[in-house]
């Protein structure tokens, strides 16, 4: 099979599949959130400032971690070049910074984001997959593909995309989690907080 990457072009602005899952799968893991401190009932904007926080931390992280890898400096005003890992890292590091100023505990924070983090990690790695890249090891198997506009272009073989494997999984632990209404919680948002 062989695969190009998805783009819509709307005018001047092009939007890359990777653009438009990554959009998706921050606000899939904030609705998520949403409807976990709604069945609390506790302060449900303190979803939307989780979303902000892990987009501007995410995309910093992620930036950055991916110059410290590579030392191209100019990445930093580049359209691509993110990692996974440093997203996460500053994701991690915006959000519990956002809690802690708003004086929710961390571990709260933690426990509200796990399950929604796993569903928009499955989410974002399609947009991998549209975007063409991320592929892995050279494979003969039936699901293996090409990628001759991928980043970088594959050719010469079919390979095994890992995030085929790694949506299923992912879903499979935001799943319970997510679609199920959890049991109210004593740990909630201080009224004073919610400002």
């Amino acid at each position: 099979m062989t695969v190009y990457p998805f783009v819509l072009h709307l005018g001047p602005l092009e939007l890359t599949g990777y653009g438009l899952m990554m959009m998706v799968a921050f606000l899939m893991a904030g609705w998520a959130i949403q409807l976990d401190l709604r069945e609390r009932t506790l302060d449900e904007d303190y979803a939307a400032d989780i979303v902000i926080a892990g987009v501007i931390g995410g995309l910093v992280g992620a930036k950055l971690w991916y110059v410290f890898l590579t030392g191209e400096s100019e990445a930093l005003l580049r359209r691509g070049g993110f990692v996974w890992y440093g997203g996460f890292l500053g994701a991690v590091a915006a959000i519990l910074l956002n809690g802690w100023r708003r004086r929710v505990p961390a571990r709260f924070t933690a426990e509200i984001c796990a399950a929604p983090l796993a569903l928009g990690y499955a989410l974002g790695r399609v947009g991998c997959f549209l975007v063409n890249d991320d592929y892995g090891i050279p494979s003969s198997l039936p699901w293996a593909m090409k990628f001759p506009a991928g980043l970088p272009p594959t050719t010469e073989t079919t390979r095994h995309p890992p995030r085929n494997c790694e949506r299923p999984c992912s879903g499979a632990v935001s799943a319970p989690r997510v679609m199920t209404i959890p049991e109210p919680r004593p740990l909630p948002i201080p009224a004073s907080a919610s400002s």
